[in-house]
């Protein structure tokens, strides 16, 4: 009887443990590289490399429904030798649903699907006019959409270790081009991108 009810207690431990309990709201942070390419309208694709950082939030609001609602924003700083710039960086501000698997040992399964309501790339670069080098300077908007898979490790009730692969497919269309402080007409620089992303951080249950 002993054994039977030490077994049972050691038993229930280690799935109170292993289980992720998600919370009512949930806020994770990750960070990592992101991969793929940007295509200039009439120009070939361009590899992109560089890394991001992600903080999101979510909220569960029916109890024992493994759906959640919230925002995740997204800041990607790419490597400007591959695009032969000055600098760029880009910003994503995404509304994202989020579905989980409940119940599986050990780690938790998860999705994630966002769109992206507010976007930025901000692009700078040198050009040489033949009189000397002027300042090109380019904000494009950013939309579209990120599609994400991920599991979550817990490292104790509520705190879990996350790990997730992103994809995202984006227009980015232009928004100002100033060359030497003057604006340029814009028309001709529609762009897409298609990337994927790594990213490894912590969530955290409230």
């Amino acid at each position: 009887m002993l054994k039977t009810s030490l077994k049972f207690l050691a038993f229930g431990s280690a799935m109170l443990v292993a289980t992720p309990s998600f919370a009512l709201v949930d806020v994770q942070a990750l960070a990592g590289k992101r991969s793929g390419e940007f295509k200039m309208k009439d120009a070939d694709a361009q590899k992109l490399d560089g890394t991001e950082v992600t903080a999101a939030v979510h909220l569960d609001p029916i109890p024992l429904v493994p759906v959640a609602f919230g925002a995740s924003f997204h800041l990607q700083t790419w490597d400007k030798d591959k695009l032969e710039v000055k600098s760029v960086e880009s910003s994503l501000l995404n509304l994202e649903v989020m579905a989980w698997i409940p119940g599986v040992p050990v780690i938790t399964p998860y999705a994630k699907a966002g769109y992206t309501i507010v976007g930025a790339m901000h692009m700078k670069d040198d050009v040489d006019l033949g009189v000397g080098s002027q300042e090109l300077d380019l904000l494009y908007k950013v939309s579209g959409y990120n599609l994400t898979v991920g599991v979550n490790y817990p490292v104790i009730p509520l705190i879990g270790i996350i790990a997730e692969v992103d994809m995202g497919s984006h227009t980015i269309t232009p928004d100002k081009i100033k060359l030497a402080g003057t604006e340029l007409d814009s028309a001709a620089y529609k762009s897409t991108s298609s990337t994927t992303a790594f990213r490894l951080g912590i969530q955290v249950g409230l």
